[in-house]
């Protein structure tokens, strides 16, 4: 008797599952990041609501009687957004309970351990390169005090002799010059993200200033094409931290 045919393998079809679960399951993973993040926004609002509404209610008695036509048109308008907030909640609340009943059986199914084994962390579905520079984000004073070291290396750099100069072995001038910039304006853009672009103004003005006191230094010389090198590293690296945070929120990720 002949063995019935086997089109494929089994080790193929896992990967066919494993290809395929995985879209959906980012899927799942964004839109519960984005659930979360609009049902703390809703809370916030709605807190705000009841806090205004409380203030226009008053406390004493007979209240409700003598208070004016502005106050009474905005306790309807808390109470209006009171309302809205309450019902838009528990929507959310059913679509973020199905949807993570969704992901838990994908992810509770021997594809979906597969899936929670190739880098992707079940937590927040981002890959352990993304978590490590959030990590690095979250640490503001690291990132200040690193910026702060690294415009004063700069400074040194700059205004000391050729010779003192410090320099990537084998390395190239205007590599070394980028690379600097780029690390300093990342480190204050993730340590100050509510100033970055006086970080960029403050910056570009320090490139031209150093350039033109390196005219007083002897065997050093300032020139427009080294201004304009470092202007670069400073806008790419405020730029990479500004494109890498947008993926984030875009991806959910934590």
């Amino acid at each position: 008797m002949s063995r019935p045919l086997r089109f494929r393998g089994e080790d193929r079809d896992f990967q066919t599952d494993i290809h395929r679960m995985r879209p959906i399951r980012n899927v799942l993973v964004t839109t519960l990041a984005s659930i979360n993040r609009e049902v703390d926004g809703l809370t916030r609002r709605l807190e705000t609501a009841r806090m205004q509404a409380a203030e226009l209610m008053g406390n004493e008695d007979g209240i409700y009687y003598e208070r004016e036509a502005e106050d009474e048109a905005g306790l309807v308008e808390a109470e209006a957004q009171m309302s809205n907030c309450q019902r838009r909640l528990a929507e959310l609340q059913t679509q973020r309970a199905m949807l993570g009943d969704w992901r838990a059986q994908i992810e509770g199914s021997k594809v979906g351990s597969a899936l929670l084994k190739s880098g992707i962390s079940p937590a927040t579905g981002a890959p352990p390169w993304l978590r490590a520079f959030g990590k690095v984000v979250a640490s503001r004073k690291l990132c200040r005090v690193l910026g702060w070291v690294l415009a004063g290396i700069i400074v040194y750099a700059t205004l000391s002799g050729i010779e003192q100069r410090p320099a990537i072995p084998g390395g190239f001038p205007d590599l070394e010059r980028i690379l600097a910039y780029l690390l300093t304006a990342a480190a204050f853009a993730i340590g100050y993200p509510r100033h970055r672009f006086v970080i960029f103004a403050a910056g570009f003005a320090s490139v031209a200033l150093l350039e033109v006191a390196q005219n007083w230094i002897p065997s050093r010389h300032g020139t427009v094409h080294d201004s304009m090198v470092k202007a670069a590293g400073l806008g790419i690296g405020i730029l990479l931290v500004l494109l890498t945070e947008r993926f984030k929120r875009h991806e959910g990720y934590s």
